[in-house]
């Protein structure tokens, strides 16, 4: 479990980043909309990664970065989220409070989990305008990913 979920992130960290370059390159022609997802993704890794480990983050999970810092930003998070996994019981329950307030419990794992899908399904909604706009198509499927690390 833990080698899968680390290739998970791994993927996830290698399309955040090319993700980023792309942003960055086309910022004047993309919709804030993809800007404002772009740094959802960043910060809520960073919230769920801060819960996970008890040191709650102050971002908020709509703030918006200098893009600029995104791809740092993102880089933080992966090593954050990798040292959980190397350091913390993937079963450990984790009670925290989300954005209203309310509390809820769940393992790590399906919380590293979550960080994954949520960020594959907002990559996905910001591909479909990049892949408008830019000269070369971001191609960001995970067995494209495998074919290039394997």
């Amino acid at each position: 479990m833990k080698d899968f979920l680390e290739d998970l992130l791994n993927y996830s960290h290698h399309f955040n980043q090319k993700m980023a370059d792309k942003l960055i390159e086309n910022q004047s022609e993309i919709s804030e909309k993809s800007i404002l997802l772009f740094n959802h993704i960043l910060n809520a890794q960073e919230i769920w990664c801060g819960r996970i480990v008890g040191n709650p983050s102050s971002t908020g999970v709509w703030d918006l970065r200098p893009s600029e810092g995104w791809k740092a930003i993102d880089l933080e998070n992966h090593q954050k989220a990798l040292r959980i996994i190397k350091d913390i019981d993937l079963n450990k329950e984790v009670t925290y409070r989300n954005s209203s307030g309310k509390e809820f419990t769940n393992a790590t794992k399906d919380i590293l989990f979550h960080i994954i899908n949520h960020s594959t399904h907002h990559r996905g909604q910001i591909v479909s305008e990049i892949n408008r706009i830019a000269k070369e198509p971001l191609l960001m499927d995970y067995i494209f990913y495998k074919r290039m690390v394997s």
